[in-house]
């Protein structure tokens, strides 16, 4: 997360106005931290007890393995 490299399409900047381009990456960023939050909570729960219910443990297994394809 210290370096990031963006592409942006060809034509995307003709299609928004400057607000709703700056609202797009924002949520673009957002929607980003909040995977690493995620993929955090779980890379930590599989090598320390963070007393997460097992159901919860199971459901961020099968998110990382969806996000992979």
């Amino acid at each position: 997360m210290a370096h990031w490299d963006v592409e942006i399409e060809a034509g995307t900047l003709r299609r928004f106005r400057e607000d709703e381009f700056r609202s797009e990456i924002h949520s673009a960023v957002a929607s980003l931290l909040e995977r690493w939050e995620m993929e955090t909570i779980a890379l930590k729960s599989a090598y320390f007890d963070l007393g997460l219910p097992s159901r919860w443990r199971h459901l961020l297994t099968e998110i990382r393995e969806a996000n992979r394809t």
